[in-house]
């Protein structure tokens, strides 16, 4: 490698190596996972650290884009959703150890060198352009390659939902996964059951609890900018100028309000059907009517799987969005 940054950069851009990722994903193993997870780590463990010391080194729009970027690699400050914290979550996932610096005695020195060099830009004022220039080269070009892993990783049961590529999907169908590891239940299910395939509520969770993480993403990103906006009218603004417009229009709020209202309704509605199916004595699959074997328990709950169902009729009605009516 270069000595000289600017020329170790060009050679990183312009190497013409193997294509490790898309070797990764069309032939890759868990214990390849394993091992590229151990070289990934030094860097992975700190990510977006030391690329956060260029923000107080810019101004204007260069420092406003800068805190963008930083933000959503920092999962938007919603814990757990850093892309550090994603990492070590799926080092868990291939039984490493997510310790920062656990794996740093079996990496080479060509590692550790790359994952230095972001270390030696962040700590040299001097060097802001290079900082800089290392988070678009080496993090904003990284979505195709970080893909190409992630089909690898969940190539056994993932495959299904990837290829509709809907976010929430795949996150929701992950959650579900993770949910179900390692249960007996589902594995006794694998060979000899009698269904063809299961209801719906049970076997569109993921199409249907995903759109509705999308959505409220989407809200929360909406309503966010929404509070800390300037809604008055008119509008007072530093130098003198007094400006009267249409800021205090809730439309974006309505609509998004609007969205959420038939977000939730469609998840209540999967969700009251999977009920069903788990009390109901014609679709539980030889459990006890309503889970219980005393008489007056299932009397009570039977009243309370009626209010369910009104309450699941009412929530579509009034669901309709309010704009349009």
């Amino acid at each position: 490698m270069p000595p000289d940054p600017v020329h170790a950069l060009e050679a990183i851009a312009t190497w013409d190596g193997p294509p490790l990722a898309r070797t990764v994903e069309q032939a890759g193993g868990r214990g390849h996972l394993a091992e590229f997870a151990i070289h990934r780590s030094a860097y992975q463990l700190k990510e977006a650290d030391p690329h956060t010391f260029a923000i107080p080194r810019l101004d204007g729009r260069g420092r406003s884009a800068m805190i963008e970027i930083q933000v959503d690699e920092y999962g938007g400050g919603r814990p757990g959703e850093a892309h550090a914290e994603l990492f070590a979550a799926a080092m868990t996932d291939l039984d490493l150890d997510p310790t920062f610096g656990h794996y740093v005695d079996r990496l080479p020195g060509s590692t550790l060198a790359t994952d230095n060099l972001v270390s030696l830009f962040a700590l040299q004022r001097r060097l802001r352009g290079a900082l800089i220039g290392h988070l678009a080269l080496f993090e904003m070009c990284s979505v195709t390659p970080m893909s190409r892993y992630l089909a690898a990783a969940t190539r056994d049961e993932a495959d299904f939902v990837d290829v509709r590529g809907q976010a929430g999907q795949i996150r929701s169908a992950a959650l579900l996964r993770d949910l179900l590891s390692g249960s007996e239940i589902r594995e006794s299910h694998r060979v000899g059951d009698p269904r063809v395939q299961d209801a719906y509520a049970l076997r569109c969770m993921p199409q249907v609890h995903g759109p509705v993480h999308d959505l409220l993403r989407f809200a929360d990103d909406i309503i966010g900018r929404e509070i800390n906006a300037a809604t008055d009218n008119p509008l007072v603004f530093e130098d003198g100028a007094l400006l009267s417009g249409g800021n205090f229009h809730g439309q974006a709020v309505a609509m998004v309000l609007d969205m959420m209202a038939i977000a939730m309704t469609n998840l209540a509605v999967i969700a009251e059907r999977r009920i069903d199916r788990l009390v109901h004595p014609d679709l539980n699959q030889g459990l006890p009517p309503f889970l219980t074997k005393d008489a007056l328990h299932i009397e009570q709950l039977r009243c309370c799987a009626g209010i369910q169902f009104r309450a699941r009729k009412r929530a579509r009605l009034v669901s309709h969005p309010h704009r349009c009516r």
